[in-house]
């Protein structure tokens, strides 16, 4: 499912998802029908215009978003499985010496479910959450329970020890709710974690619009380390 030529009309210019402010600075990369700008105020790097959000919900529901000949989705997220697997395995290990490990675990977009399965030996209960019926049939063999949908979707007052997100905070048209949601699932002492790619990496000053994470239309924040940092501290 092809979604970079949409019609204008699904499309939309948003104020800055993370402080609400209109005023950006002049420098942006164009990304046709697409553009990533920076907030002049909370230096927010996002997508604008952007596609409705409920255009992209619809996407990610699609089983074919993780085995996509299209510019959107994965062309092929299995074959990615094995430096994935390594990837998480030492994650998980750098979680565990530094006492973010043990009780019970919840990945919202968990995609196949390749952390899940990688995070066994260290939680007691695994969940994992995704739109996608497919992500969500393979997922279901890496873990305790899988649930198609998002955070609302999980049963009302279920929570967790440590809450992971990994490539999922860039895809989120409002951060500040959606790190509300995820901090009342969390216990007392819980812990909240976003991997995400870092816009103030050498990288995207190097290759500017050919930077790997200024994937249109689905990647709609870009974060360096102080709006990051922001989005915690601002959401208490």
């Amino acid at each position: 499912m092809d979604l970079r030529n949409t019609v204008v009309q699904n499309l939309e210019n948003p104020a800055c998802p993370l402080c609400g402010a209109d005023d950006i600075l002049a420098k942006r990369y164009d990304l046709k029908p697409f553009g990533a700008v920076q907030c002049a105020h909370c230096r927010l790097w996002y997508l604008k215009p952007r596609l409705k959000e409920a255009d992209m919900l619809k996407l990610y529901a699609d089983g074919s978003y993780f085995k996509s000949d299209d510019e959107s989705g994965y062309s092929s997220y299995g074959a990615q499985q094995q430096s994935l697997k390594l990837t998480f395995r030492r994650v998980l290990q750098q979680l565990h010496k530094q006492g973010y490990t043990g009780g019970r675990f919840l990945e919202v977009g968990c995609g196949y479910g390749y952390l899940l399965k990688e995070a066994e030996p260290y939680f007691s209960y695994r969940v994992g959450t995704d739109y996608s019926d497919a992500a969500i049939e393979h997922a279901s063999r890496a873990c305790d329970r899988a649930i198609q949908g998002g955070v609302d979707d999980i049963p009302p007052g279920e929570t967790f020890d440590t809450i992971v997100t990994v490539g999922v905070i860039e895809h989120i048209y409002s951060p500040l709710e959606f790190n509300a949601k995820l901090r009342a699932r969390l216990v007392d002492g819980g812990k909240l974690i976003h991997a995400t790619p870092d816009i103030g990496s050498f990288w995207r000053h190097i290759m500017g619009t050919r930077w790997a994470s200024f994937k249109v239309p689905e990647h709609v924040t870009y974060y360096d380390k102080n709006s990051l940092t922001r989005l915690f501290t601002q959401g208490g």
